[in-house]
């Protein structure tokens, strides 16, 4: 998933191979008061169209270092990329 480009060293498992581009654009976190962009060259992580009825929506992330996607529940008030796709 993740873009053979853009990403530091070592990139792990890069070979976009699903043709998804996954690129590092990092996440925004932090409340109302404060909010920081965080990891912007080195993670991504993206919303899912479906609520898992707790905190809020689904989220895949990717990170440099790691060769596999992870998928977890995260609070809806942060900033996480979206990727629309056609069916």
């Amino acid at each position: 998933m993740k873009s053979t480009a853009l990403w530091p060293s070592p990139n792990t498992d890069a070979t976009n191979s699903s043709g998804f581009t996954a690129l590092p654009a990092g996440i925004r976190e932090g409340s109302a008061l404060s909010w920081s962009f965080n990891a912007i060259g080195t993670y991504c992580s993206w919303w899912s169209s479906t609520d898992n009825g707790t905190i809020g929506p689904w989220q895949c992330s990717l990170t440099y270092a790691g060769g596999s996607a992870f998928i977890t529940s995260y609070d809806r008030t942060a900033g996480l990329s979206v990727r629309c796709v056609k069916d």
